[in-house]
């Protein structure tokens, strides 16, 4: 059985970017950006980690994975402080909705009344 966790999930995205490269060599030697978004903030830095131990250890004259930067948007990386961050959001969310909802019967109401 094949376990689900950071270490076996980082060699299957370098196996993978390996495969890559043997089914397409054209790309080899182009720049490497790594970019993602949520959760990738948690992936992409443990993929940019073992590209960096992985070219350290080439024999010497072959080409390392030409790895440039790496870019994360909005990342999920702390779970305790970005569900934090979403209760307040929700919160807010909530209260303008509240507030938009309130200011519009209040306005229809008073059209009535005053009809």
């Amino acid at each position: 059985m094949m376990r689900a966790d950071d270490a076996n999930t980082t060699a299957d995205n370098l196996a993978a970017l390996l495969a890559f490269y043997d089914r397409f060599p054209e790309y080899r030697n182009r720049t490497l950006y790594l970019a993602g978004e949520s959760y990738s903030g948690h992936f992409i830095p443990l993929l940019a980690q073992a590209i960096v131990e992985y070219n350290k250890q080439l024999p010497a004259g072959e080409a390392p994975i030409p790895l440039d930067a790496y870019a994360i948007v909005n990342a999920w990386s702390d779970p305790v402080s970005a569900c934090s961050r979403l209760k307040h959001s929700v919160l807010q969310m909530a209260w303008l909705l509240l507030h938009a909802l309130r200011s519009s019967c209040c306005a229809v109401h008073a059209h009535i009344l005053s009809s």
